[in-house]
């Protein structure tokens, strides 16, 4: 998919902010940062549906920013995102990436979820597979924006096609 289309749902997204909102859609910007070699995954999703979709997996209710917040909120939230969301270098590991949680923010209807993960030096690419919220929308989209070094790419994400893979060079 064209970076610019990527761009284009991204601004529809943001404007589309109801608590029934119609289009079921995540963004996930992965950047490389060379310094020490590790990524930084933000993840920006409604926060009605990382709500709903916790709720129904693990019977808590997460009260994003609310007095009455889960202190378990940073487990619960990474719990759910190492169900959804994994990364595997060259395609050639069983095992994906540990992604660290390291914060969140709420703005208007979103979350933001940042993590961060390291980059093995002899990785010639990356896979990400992102299936945020299939289980709660058949129609999910789900965004990703890549950027290593020079490099800026995109790809758009649903239920039939949860994968994509990125070249380094």
């Amino acid at each position: 998919m064209h970076i610019n289309l990527i761009y284009i749902l991204m601004f529809k997204a943001l404007f589309t902010l109801n608590a029934s909102h119609p289009l079921h859609l995540s963004v996930l910007n992965v950047e490389y940062n060379s310094e020490p070699a590790s990524f930084t995954a933000a993840l920006k999703v409604f926060t009605s549906d990382l709500e709903n979709a916790v709720l129904k997996l693990r019977n808590v209710r997460l009260n994003s920013g609310m007095p009455d917040e889960s202190s378990e909120y940073g487990a619960l939230v990474s719990w759910y995102i190492s169900q959804k969301l994994t990364i595997k270098f060259d395609q050639t590991t069983d095992k994906p990436v540990t992604l660290r949680y390291l914060e969140k923010k709420l703005t208007d209807d979103f979350t933001w979820l940042y993590f961060t993960f390291e980059k093995p030096d002899s990785a010639k690419s990356i896979t990400l597979t992102n299936s945020v919220f299939s289980e709660l929308f058949p129609d999910q989209i789900n965004l990703v924006i890549f950027k290593y070094n020079e490099k800026n790419d995109g790809a758009e994400l649903n239920n039939n096609k949860t994968s994509v893979t990125f070249d380094f060079e």
